[in-house]
């Protein structure tokens, strides 16, 4: 059943977010703001929409401008997949965009992590922008100037 989340939810849904964080991490040059995400999702709470599949899946998801809503996250237990929860958070989660007047959801993806990323695209998500690093050693090296005559 999907609901809500409440006051009284807050820490099943930062065990949820600090599993998610878990099992995908970011790259490792990225500053670990786990606090400050921890922090923010006690104020998402009254503010945002922040959705609970039982004790078994979150998502998290906010207006960001007048047409554009965005999914932070969408997570559910390993032992729990399976069962349509992702969707159904989802489902609900743009539902409640929409009626608050967002056409289009936009959610980011880690590159490495291919099961999502195949799920979402089958979903109807399509790339929009794509954020590329460099080791800046290497990059130095490669565009140092040329010696030569």
């Amino acid at each position: 059943m999907i609901r809500p989340a409440t006051a009284d939810d807050l820490s099943l849904v930062r065990e949820l977010w600090t599993a998610f964080n878990a099992e995908i991490p970011d790259e490792p040059w990225r500053e670990d703001d786990l606090a400050d995400d921890l922090a923010w999702l006690e104020q998402a709470i009254g503010d945002d929409i922040v959705l609970l599949a039982d004790e078994d899946g979150l998502a998290v998801a906010r207006r960001r401008g007048e047409q554009l809503g965005f999914l932070e996250v969408v997570y559910v237990r390993p032992d729990a997949r399976g069962k349509r929860l992702a969707s159904e958070l989802v489902h609900e989660a743009a539902s409640r965009l929409r009626e608050a007047g967002a056409e289009v959801l936009e959610l980011e993806v880690l590159a490495s992590n291919t099961e999502a990323r195949a799920i979402y695209e089958r979903w109807g998500f399509k790339p929009v922008e794509l954020t590329l690093a460099a080791p800046l050693a290497q990059l130095e090296q490669r565009l140092a100037p040329s010696e030569g005559p």
